[in-house]
């Protein structure tokens, strides 16, 4: 069986920077992960300090308010000040 992609939960998430354990945990789930050609999405991002945590140890994608409330369909052009939207698979 060939894994389409690895999700962390975000209650994991959210604890990496307040646990040492948690930290090393998600980051070396992120390294087999990465090594291993599996795509991860790192739940609950909700803020750019989030981001840049999860983007350091090694996450490609993520999910949350801070990436773009979620809508059934995004309107082209649509976002904030006529920018275009942000991608939800940012991290």
């Amino acid at each position: 069986m060939r894994l389409g992609f690895l999700k962390f939960d975000g209650a994991l998430v959210k604890r990496v920077g307040k646990s040492k354990r948690d930290g090393m945990l998600f980051a070396g789930l992120l390294k087999l992960s990465n090594e291993s050609n599996i795509p991860t999405i790192a739940e609950c991002l909700e803020t750019e300090e989030e981001i840049a945590q999860a983007k350091q140890l090694g996450s490609k994608l993520g999910q949350e308010y801070a990436l773009g409330k979620p809508a059934p369909k995004i309107p082209p052009g649509s976002g904030s000040k006529g920018e275009s939207p942000r991608p939800q698979g940012r991290a």
